[in-house]
């Protein structure tokens, strides 16, 4: 025990099997933890490779190859999910956008990616859209994994494609002023789907996320 408790909040001690006993401090990030070697008879390989992305200036990303195909695709997500449709631009109320540009190396060369993001913070009535979406907090997330370890589960992590845009359909009028690489000069973007950069695109997702997982029996706890 020690007067200053804040030292060890973040720190754990695991048993192993030789009889050691071995300190993880969970403030630090994973890549900086010691790895334990595998017996003789176990060779344990990485279940998954780690990502390093980093965010581009716009200037940045315009010196980049495949720029132009990356923002094609982003839009072609935007059609395939349904995610607005076109109207005639007749002076409505509209939002801009604005891109965010990343790289990513995925052990295979660098990849750029290009995303398309609404300018929420300019719709009018901000302060009445709701948009708050639980997700776990970091206790949650240590006991989910002590637990884990306990019983011996294995644990896999997942991403969702374009996940705002899988969302639950947006029940408001949200006008778009598409990006000029979408060559609609006189059309605006009506949207059906709680894209990036809207004030509730995360709950919109939440609760779409929340309703599937239900329909596969799963409970909340």
């Amino acid at each position: 025990r020690h007067k200053n408790k804040s030292m060890y909040k973040n720190r754990v001690a695991i048993k192993l099997d030789d009889g050691n006993v071995k300190e993880l401090d969970f403030s630090n990030d994973i890549d900086e933890w010691d790895e334990e070697t595998a017996g003789d008879d176990e060779v344990l390989e990485p279940c998954c490779s780690v990502l390093h992305t980093k965010v581009l200036t716009k200037t940045q990303a315009q010196k980049r190859p495949g720029l132009k195909e990356a923002m094609e695709k982003e839009i072609k997500k935007f059609e395939s999910f349904g995610a607005f449709r076109r109207v005639k631009d007749e002076g409505q109320p509209a939002i801009k956008t604005r891109w965010v540009y990343s790289e990513s190396d995925d052990s295979k060369g660098e990849t750029l990616k290009a995303r398309l993001c609404m300018r929420g913070d300019t719709e009018a009535d901000t302060d009445q859209i709701r948009a708050d979406s639980p997700t776990a907090n970091k206790d949650t997330l240590k006991l989910g994994l002590a637990i884990a370890a306990n019983e011996g589960f294995n644990l896999l992590s997942g991403d969702i494609k374009s996940a705002f845009l899988q969302g639950q359909t947006l029940q408001r009028l949200v006008y778009v002023i598409p990006p000029p690489e979408a060559n609609e000069k006189d059309n605006l973007w009506l949207l059906e789907k709680g894209a990036y950069g809207l004030i509730d695109g995360s709950r919109l997702f939440f609760l779409e996320l929340k309703k599937t997982l239900e329909n596969l029996c799963m409970k909340p706890l």
